[in-house]
């Protein structure tokens, strides 16, 4: 803007740059989700976990109740 690089130059660069912000806000995005989801995955294997442990319930176990909650 200041005369420092002519404007075809500097629209390109931009350019560049914003499609490099593109890709690393969408890659920043998928990471952030399959983490999401590894910690979704591991909540589920922990109240198998409980609910196998528990056994047979004939009346309300309130400590079982607590975990799972």
């Amino acid at each position: 803007m200041q005369g420092v690089i002519d404007h075809t130059l500097f629209v390109q660069q931009t350019d560049v740059l914003n499609q490099k912000i593109y890709e690393l806000r969408t890659r920043r995005s998928k990471l952030i989700s399959e983490d999401d989801d590894e910690k979704c995955i591991e909540r589920m294997r922990e109240l198998r976990k409980i609910i196998s442990s528990s056994g047979y319930l004939v009346s309300m176990d309130e400590s079982l109740f607590d975990s799972i909650i």
